[in-house]
């Protein structure tokens, strides 16, 4: 077989240059735009969408204290949204979201122009979160008044120290790791006219964007559709297992992936898929996040398009953390907790889905990760979240995260009784109790964990039943568990 070409320069991934002009239309809510991620009203239109107008008309009607839109970010780099303070009458709020309603940012007053009431947002936020849009695709932007803040299953998502209101927040309140359910409708809260100037967006459109951006790594195979070549980074699927290294993904930063997939033909027909498997390092515990855009050669995206996650390089050892296929462009998923640990991500079709579309499937995959807010919560070997233990965090981030910012000494001092109340309380169960070691599987690692602590007394992360020793009881409730996590 030959060996497959390198990348071909003629790629119509085209690199992102400059940002959206401010020079663009107006759109204007009509009727009324909703407060939740399903009756989100899509910014529409042609060009790039400079301006939203609209109103909140709290004061006669209750049920409109906030106004959700949804909008396309184009270039993340140059996003900014601003309220204008001539066209605006009230104390204002602005929230980004991702699709899926997690939070993304929040602003209460813009730092730059403060003492005013105005809001304003940038690309990442100014609290030491971390958080950042991680990169172009379709996200939730809502405006409220001053005293109404979105709320999820936990709490308020967003929280902000400063007696001025000045940070970009990240999603690090108590809510933070749950999506946005409601509002808070603080007494005091009221409407009235807006507009918000927009920076790096465009109207919304299916797919959202294919632009290859500044330093994004490229498929080794790109273009390349001739099923008799060798697949350079074609991993499990070829012999060798050739995986491409993409280098490493760090808290609070985004590594992007152009390339192309699809249906390799030769004169009998299809004959395969492309796989492109692709190794990273996770250099520190947090949450990752994915976005995948695809475009055609009939100019739309690939709706059998599919994602997989593995941690581990092994083919024989790795583990399947995530596998997903979504008609919707992009294709979106996270936050999936993560170790400091080597990882793989493999981009295809959807084999159970019928054949097509042809090679060359154009596509952008964007990862980034966000880091857990304690630094105890998600490190391999941690015990678990619902066990009492000496040792300060557990082994669940989005678990461990959400108890700590109710309580610190979780993770500062010991996982103690009151931490595993907490963890019952806000974390809703653990759906997945004999995972000792994090990896969303009941396996091997587990059970050599629950031998190597037999006899242990309470604080034992193994003592599954909670009766002070680890035992044959503990044991089958490992057995009774083993394979994937649901």
């Amino acid at each position: 077989m030959t060996q497959r070409r390198p990348f071909i320069s003629s790629l119509s991934l085209v690199l992102v240059a400059g940002s959206a002009a401010l020079a663009g239309p107006t759109f204007e809510e009509v009727p009324d735009a909703g407060s939740s991620p399903s009756t989100a009203q899509p910014v529409t239109g042609s060009g790039s969408t400079a301006r939203i107008k609209g109103e909140l008309t709290a004061t006669a009607d209750a049920n409109d204290f906030e106004d959700m839109f949804l909008i396309c970010i184009s270039d993340p780099s140059a996003f900014s949204a601003t309220i204008d303070p001539v066209a605006t009458n009230f104390n204002t709020q602005l929230w980004l979201f991702k699709l899926d309603g997690y939070g993304l940012l929040g602003n209460d007053n813009d730092a730059g122009s403060f003492p005013t009431i105005y809001s304003k947002l940038l690309p990442n936020a100014t609290d030491g979160s971390g958080s950042t849009i991680p990169g172009p695709g379709l996200y939730l932007l809502a405006i409220s008044s001053k005293t109404n803040v979105p709320v999820s299953q936990a709490g308020a998502i967003f929280h902000d120290p400063t007696v001025a209101g000045i940070e970009i927040t990240g999603p690090d309140g108590p809510g933070g790791n749950f999506p946005v359910q409601q509002w808070s409708h603080s007494e005091g809260t009221v409407g009235g006219k807006y507009a918000i100037d927009l920076t790096g967006v465009k109207p919304f459109e299916v797919p959202c964007g294919i632009a290859c951006p500044q330093g994004a790594a490229i498929d080794d195979d790109a273009l390349d559709c001739d099923p008799n070549d060798f697949d350079v980074n074609g991993g499990c699927t070829e012999p060798g297992a050739p995986l491409q290294n993409i280098g490493a993904v760090a808290p609070g930063a985004y590594r992007a992936v152009c390339g192309t997939t699809g249906v390799e033909f030769d004169r009998n027909g299809p004959e395969h898929k492309d796989r492109d498997w692709f190794r990273f390092a996770v250099t520190a515990p947090g949450y990752l996040y994915g976005s995948l855009v695809t475009k055609t050669l009939g100019g739309g995206p690939a709706t059998n398009a599919r994602v997989t996650l593995y941690q581990g390089t092994d083919c024989s050892t790795s583990v399947e953390l995530m596998s997903k296929t979504d008609p919707a462009c992009p294709l979106e998923f996270g936050p999936i907790p993560v170790a400091d640990d080597n990882y793989v991500v493999v981009v295809t079709l959807d084999g159970n889905l019928p054949p097509g579309p042809q090679c060359p499937v154009q596509y952008v995959l964007w990862l980034y990760e966000r880091p857990t807010k304690f630094e105890a919560c998600g490190h391999p070997g941690t015990a678990a979240c619902f066990v009492r233990h000496p040792t300060p965090g557990c082994n669940k981030p989005l678990c461990c995260d959400a108890v700590c910012i109710v309580d610190p000494t979780c993770c500062e001092e010991a996982w103690d009784g009151s931490c595993v109340a907490l963890a019952t309380n806000i974390c809703i169960g653990d759906p997945c109790p004999a995972d000792l070691n994090g990896d969303d599987v009941v396996g091997g690692a587990d059970l050599a964990v629950l031998l190597g602590q037999w006899g242990g007394g309470p604080s034992s992360q193994a003592d599954l039943n909670g009766d002070g020793i680890v035992n044959a009881a503990d044991l089958a409730i490992v057995l009774g568990a083993w394979g994937p996590c649901d």
